[in-house]
């Protein structure tokens, strides 16, 4: 994938799913949803649904 397709649909980086639409931001990462964050430690991130 080029940089700018990785920008358009990046990879959760818990699971590895791109992620279409709005994902979890932590400071160092990217995930496709809640779950995926704490499961990768990020216990402060929450789903907004």
């Amino acid at each position: 994938m080029t940089p700018e397709e990785e920008e358009m649909a990046p990879q959760c980086a818990h699971c590895h799913c791109r992620i279409l639409g709005h994902g979890v931001e932590s400071a160092d990462a990217v995930f496709c949803c809640a779950h995926c964050a704490r499961q990768a430690g990020h216990a402060e991130l929450a789903d907004r649904a």
